[in-house]
């Protein structure tokens, strides 16, 4: 399983966020971390919608975690960027286009990982991330 540049990129965003004590502005976070900027403006518009940031404009705005690094899970921002964990095309949100769906052997490990992998990462939290 590969993440997506979307998700590391968030998750680089909101570490970085994490160490923060003030509001960031998109500018910084994308000189900082390498990270292009209208990509990354994209990736915390989704954060905000899922009320994982608050954003303020002005002289002294930017975006800020709305919660506690130690309460964001990092199975929380991939589910936000990527719908989910999915360990085989069958498993994605939404996605039951394979032909052999009903006659799969193998589902049930393809699940099982899926799981065992959302369990790890909602134990990794982004104040664990930046220590």
């Amino acid at each position: 399983m590969k993440l997506s540049t979307k998700s590391y990129y968030g998750l680089r965003g909101l570490a970085h966020l994490a160490k923060e004590d003030r509001p960031c502005s998109v500018r910084k976070m994308s000189q900082e971390e390498g990270i292009p900027q209208k990509y990354l403006e994209k990736i915390l518009q989704e954060l905000k919608r899922a009320g994982l940031l608050y954003s303020k404009k002005g002289a002294d705005g930017g975006y800020r975690l709305s919660k506690k690094p130690k309460t964001i899970s990092v199975a929380k921002v991939i589910d936000v960027l990527e719908g989910g964990i999915s360990t085989a095309p069958c498993l994605g949100r939404g996605i039951n286009n394979c032909p052999q769906i009903n006659l799969c052997q193998e589902k049930g490990f393809w699940e099982k990982l899926a799981k065992n992998l959302n369990q790890a990462l909602e134990k990794i939290t982004l104040d664990q991330l930046v220590k």
